[in-house]
C-alpha cells in the first residue's frame, strides 16, 4: 500500500512501527478498520462505549486509548490521545500507513468570540497552523482546511440529530502553548474573526489533506478565554460539555457511516 502513495512521512520503518507498537496491541495496524474516530485530547473513558461490541486492542502506552468496533454498518476505530501536534501527527501518519478512508477528530476548545457559550459546538472550516509541526512539511501559507465531502455530511447530521445544538462554522486557532491564554490575548485573535482556541485542528487538517485522507473535525467549547468565567462555575458545566462532546462522536460515527454507504 505505501509504494503507491505520495511518500508524505519520510521516518525510517523502524520510528513507524515504534509508534505502531504504542498504539496498537504487537503494533499490528490491521487490527484497526479503515474508518477512524479520533478523541483529540480527550474520549478515552467515552468513545468506544458508542461502538456495538467494541475491543480495546491499545499499544504499550498510557497515552492512548484504541477500541474496534461496529456503528451500524461498517467497522470503526476509536482512537484517544493525548492532546497536542506530536500526537496528532503520530495518529495521521499511522492512518496513513493503514490505508484509512476517512478520518473525523473530535474534541474541546477555548472560545475567543464573546458570542459561543460552553456547550457549543465549533465545526472548523479552517485553522491558524500557529503550531511548528506543520512547518516541518509545507511552508506557513498552506491553509489548513477540512475535506468538504464530510463538512456536507456534518451539516446533514447535525441537523437531524441535534437541531437544538448551537453550531459554529468559522475559522480556529491552533497553538502549541496553552498557559498563555488571556483576555486580551483572545481579543486580538478575534478581531480576525477567529472562532476558539485548542491545539491540533491544524495539524490534522494539514497532513490529512497531505496523505490524501478526508478529515473533518468537530469541537465542543469547554471554556472561555476572553469571558474568564471562573473555575467553579466552569466546572459546574461539565456535565453539559460532556453530553455534547457524546453528541459530536455519535454525529462523528453517523457521518463516517453515511460518507462509507455512499463510498462503497
Amino acid at each position: 500500500m505505501g509504494s503507491v502513495m505520495p511518500r508524505i512521512f519520510t521516518a525510517s520503518d523502524y520510528w513507524f512501527e515504534m509508534c505502531a507498537d504504542i498504539l496498537v496491541q504487537e503494533g499490528n495496524l490491521e487490527l484497526t478498520s479503515r474508518y477512524w474516530v479520533v478523541g483529540l485530547g480527550s474520549g478515552f473513558r467515552t468513545l468506544h462505549k458508542l461502538l456495538q461490541e467494541p475491543r480495546d486492542i491499545t499499544g504499550t502506552a498510557h497515552i492512548t486509548k484504541v477500541h474496534i468496533g461496529k456503528y451500524r454498518s461498517i467497522k470503526v476505530t476509536t482512537v484517544a490521545i493525548a492532546g497536542g501536534p506530536i500526537y496528532t501527527e503520530w495518529v495521521v501518519a499511522l492512518a496513513w500507513r493503514r490505508g484509512v478512508r476517512a478520518m473525523i477528530g473530535v474534541g474541546l476548545c477555548g472560545a475567543l468570540d464573546e458570542e459561543l457559550e460552553v456547550g457549543d459546538v465549533v465545526v472548523p472550516t479552517g485553522a491558524i497552523r500557529e503550531e511548528n509541526t506543520t512547518q516541518q512539511y509545507v511552508p506557513r501559507e498552506y491553509p489548513a482546511v477540512p475535506d468538504y465531502r464530510l463538512l456536507r455530511i456534518v451539516q446533514d447530521v447535525l441537523k437531524e440529530m441535534y437541531p437544538e445544538l448551537r453550531t459554529h462554522y468559522g475559522v480556529v486557532l491552533t497553538t502549541p502553548a496553552t498557559f498563555v491564554e488571556e483576555p486580551d490575548w483572545g481579543r486580538r485573535w478575534n478581531m480576525y474573526r477567529v472562532l476558539a482556541v485548542e491545539c491540533e485542528v491544524s495539524v490534522l487538517y494539514t497532513l490529512t489533506y497531505l496523505a490524501n485522507i478526508p478529515c473533518i473535525a468537530l469541537l465542543v467549547v469547554s471554556d472561555h478565554v476572553t469571558k474568564s468565567r471562573p473555575y467553579e462555575e466552569l466546572k459546574k458545566l461539565e456535565p453539559l460539555i460532556a453530553q455534547n462532546y457524546e453528541k459530536i462522536a455519535k454525529i462523528a460515527l453517523e457521518t463516517l457511516h453515511r460518507y462509507a454507504q455512499a463510498r462503497e
